[in-house]
């Protein structure tokens, strides 16, 4: 009757001509209003142009779409949030980047090389490299953030939320930090608060993103000159304490140096 019951995709290279993946079929394929929506299995790599053709319930075609500009890639995801120094892993500095890694900031995906890309791209680099697939990694760590922010699920983490919703609603792996600006406004209440913040904050990112067994990097914060020693400390022996839990690894800072806003850390 010419309504469109069922879609098929085709992958394309880059290139244009070279057909990387042959017709498959969209599962769960919803048509109404002129809109359908769908999902359909692809190999791991990349980069990908699609093409989807439109069948009737006797299975004739009866449309199809022109192929699509834009590229994609199928492989690793992961996941950076927390304050300015997750920010700066992946604005500060320049570095040599793999031609499979990529970041999503600002609502946009993009190569990670050029200019301030951070020493993030050297993770992704070795990890595109380990795992011989593109790797992703979705930037939304906000600068003056506090962890308690994070953990009560606030503006900062709906931003973070929302963009994670944009590359699919899940990732597999997090790089997180903060604590630097809650022991440096006078938010951390004890040792046993911030703790429960940070298991808090953890069990969102797995409950929503991950599954239980997601591996967490944890980066050591920021101790700041201005801080509280006090409240500094505890965030410190909050950071000693979960490096113990199942699959978060952490990562200290106690050897490196201040910049010269007595703030942030060198690399």
């Amino acid at each position: 009757d010419g309504t469109a019951v069922a879609a098929d995709v085709l992958l394309w290279a880059e290139d244009g001509p070279t057909v990387l993946q042959n017709w498959t079929p969209i599962t769960d394929a919803t048509f109404a209003n002129h809109v359908w929506s769908g999902s359909a299995r692809a190999k791991t790599g990349g980069p990908y142009r699609h093409q989807v053709r439109f069948k009737d319930t006797g299975g004739n075609i009866i449309g199809m779409t022109p192929i699509a500009v834009g590229n994609w890639n199928v492989g690793a995801l992961m996941a950076i949030g927390g304050s300015s120094g997750g920010e700066g892993i992946v604005t500060t500095g320049t570095f040599p980047a793999n031609s499979n890694v990529f970041k999503f900031r600002f609502n946009v995906w993009s190569g990670m090389g050029g200019t301030s890309n951070g020493p993030m791209c050297l993770m992704a680099n070795a990890l595109a490299d380990r795992l011989g697939m593109p790797v992703g990694v979705i930037a939304y760590a906000a600068s003056g953030s506090t962890l308690e922010e994070w953990s009560r699920g606030d503006s900062v983490f709906t931003a973070f939320k929302n963009a994670v919703v944009k590359c699919g609603g899940a990732f597999e792996a997090l790089v997180f930090t903060g604590g630097s600006n809650d022991a440096n406004e006078g938010g951390v209440d004890s040792y046993a608060v911030h703790l429960f913040r940070v298991e808090r904050l953890y069990q969102m990112m797995r409950d929503q993103f991950g599954g239980q067994d997601m591996p967490a990097l944890h980066l050591g914060f920021n101790r700041r000159a201005t801080a509280n020693p006090t409240q500094s400390d505890m965030v410190r022996e909050v950071e000693n304490t979960i490096s113990g839990y199942p699959n978060i690894t952490l990562v200290q800072t106690l050897d490196l140096e201040w910049q010269s806003d007595l703030t942030h850390l060198t690399g």
